[in-house]
């Protein structure tokens, strides 16, 4: 027989539909938020039946939004207390490298520099590969232990996406591109009031042994681990607010903790295509080869600049970036020809409104608290020409 009373029945977790996500995401993710000792799981389950006596206001009916607005406080309280770990690695590193070792101008390329480039101690460039390791590997721990999040919403894994995913690498390298041309500019502007910016995280020596485990650690292992715990673990736990505000508070967070002014804005930009497509292609391969793609080409163009010098490094960098524009034109008019761009990024599914989520999540005491001192080590890393 079937059961009426279902018409009257709110479940805000069983009701929610991911996008491009196979039965088993779904079934994971809803086992996981429907659990009473889970604090971090957006769950409300009311029959619209039934109201609630309140003094002064009469009989008032329960609100999902409540419940949503309580989930999501405990999440965005995991999310500071995770980031204040990866700040706390970061801290440790940046004064290792500069009152152990020495290198009072850090272990970058920086603008004024870039042409003017020396090896370093081995022993340094292993300690930074260490240290780089440690920044993302010490939050998944935290994050993961305390969220219990599930692996394979963590690890989101669909069939058929490699269309988009390979759409989705092109268009990153895209945004690396601008990106590329975008920080230059601006730290050419920095530079006229004397704040040296961080070009790129390139630094060698002479021991080669060390540089092999350096770029396998820069260019492999450490994409992997961002995306693990960006795209992972914080982007699909925050989906169940809604795509659009997983994407933007994860683009938001990851921008923040390089700690460089100039390299703010093209991180958050990448960080919202990888988000992107991330949803879009429903797995968390598509974030590893965008990740790993992008890494790897801007190594290239860094490589060719500090070879060939300023005005043949930047002919090839506008040739190849000229490339690369070319060639994600004609991949995105295919995409919409055959209709294969079908995503709908306000895809929110959520009683409370972006503004309201944003504003619930600025009232986090451990986020707002990981907010301030990344941007006092943003300061204190600023290097004066």
């Amino acid at each position: 027989m079937e059961n009426y009373d279902d018409d009257y029945m709110i479940d805000v977790a069983k009701e929610h539909e991911y996008q491009n996500q196979n039965e088993e995401y779904s079934t994971a993710f809803l086992k996981w938020r429907s659990d009473k000792k889970n604090p971090y799981g957006y769950k409300f389950v009311h029959d619209t039946r039934e109201h609630t006596y309140v003094d002064g206001e009469g009989y008032v009916e329960k609100k999902p939004a409540q419940a949503e607005k309580k989930a999501l406080l405990k999440c965005c309280l995991l999310l500071g207390i995770t980031m204040l770990f990866m700040l706390a690695v970061d801290l440790g590193s940046v004064l290792t490298v500069k009152y152990y070792f020495g290198l009072n101008d850090g272990v970058g390329v920086y603008y004024s520099e870039l042409y003017d480039y020396k090896p370093i101690r081995a022993d340094a460039v292993l300690f930074t590969a260490v240290c780089s390791l440690l920044k993302y590997i010490v939050p998944i721990v935290v994050f993961k232990g305390l969220s219990r999040l599930p692996a394979k919403v963590m690890l989101p894994v669909a069939k058929g996406s490699f269309k988009i995913g390979a759409f989705g690498v092109l268009l990153m390298l895209v945004v690396m591109a601008i990106g590329r041309i975008g920080n230059f500019l601006l730290a050419g502007l920095f530079g006229l009031v004397k704040i040296d910016s961080l070009y790129y995280d390139y630094i060698y020596t002479d021991n080669q042994t060390v540089m092999l485990i350096f770029f396998v650690t820069q260019f492999i292992l450490v994409p992997l681990l961002i995306e693990i715990l960006f795209r992972g673990l914080i982007l699909q736990t925050f989906r169940q607010f809604g795509d659009l505000f997983a994407i933007l508070i994860t683009s938001f967070v990851s921008c923040l903790c390089y700690y460089s002014l100039s390299q703010i804005g093209y991180i958050f930009c990448a960080s919202l295509v990888v988000g992107l497509f991330t949803v879009r292609s429903g797995s968390i391969y598509t974030a590893f080869a965008m990740r790993i793609s992008g890494r790897v080409v801007t190594f290239i163009m860094t490589y060719i600049s500090l070879q060939l010098g300023y005005v043949g490094g930047k002919i090839t960098e506008t040739v190849i970036c000229l490339a690369i524009f070319a060639g994600a034109i004609v991949a995105y008019s295919r995409l919409v020809s055959r209709g294969d761009w079908n995503f709908n990024i306000k895809n929110d599914e959520s009683h409370m409104t972006l503004g309201e989520k944003l504003k619930a999540s600025a009232t986090s005491t451990a986020l707002i608290a990981w907010i301030i001192l990344a941007f006092f080590l943003t300061v204190f890393t600023i290097k004066i020409i």
